[in-house]
């Protein structure tokens, strides 16, 4: 199953980020009949009205199965994207949980290029069969003071296979 993108992990608009442009440098002369061809030339700097870059949040996308199984290994998918223009330092973490046992790291700090995106992949081992919750997973933009939360994301999962 795979969600659609999130199109922000903050609660409130954005402030914006105000991006200088410049000036428009115009050089010009007048053409008159008896006087040299570079007298009159005149510069003229039209200021350029600044554009605003609205600040946007993480965006992201989560990718896995429709069900599981106990005794078998379920990958949960996340991909962290940054649709700004700035270098973005991100942390996550995935909670724990009784119903799902995990393998390796449940937490990391990576950096985001502009416009790019990072994917974590989890391997969750579920404990009990029935429709159970994922663990929460929480997106910390360091430019942000609070964490974000992602979920309640529910899975199914089947009993053991008995040979």
């Amino acid at each position: 199953m795979r969600s659609k993108p999130q199109p922000s992990l903050s609660g409130g608009p954005a402030p914006s980020v105000i991006l200088p442009v410049g000036y428009l440098q115009i050089t010009w002369r007048r053409e008159e009949g008896s006087l040299p061809s570079d007298a009159f030339v005149a510069v003229t700097k039209v200021p350029i009205v600044s554009a605003e870059e609205p600040r946007r949040s993480l965006t992201l996308i989560t990718d896995l199965p429709p069900c599981g199984q106990i005794g078998e290994a379920v990958s949960v998918s996340y991909t962290v994207g940054n649709p700004t223009s700035q270098v973005v330092e991100v942390s996550t973490s995935l909670e724990s949980t009784e119903l799902f046992m995990f393998s390796g790291f449940r937490s990391c700090t990576f950096r985001l290029l502009p416009y790019s995106s990072h994917k974590l992949t989890f391997n969750c081992y579920p404990t009990q069969s029935g429709r159970h919750s994922l663990p929460l997973f929480h997106v910390h933009d360091r430019r942000q003071e609070t964490p974000q939360s992602v979920g309640p994301i529910s899975m199914f999962i089947n009993p053991a296979r008995h040979s």
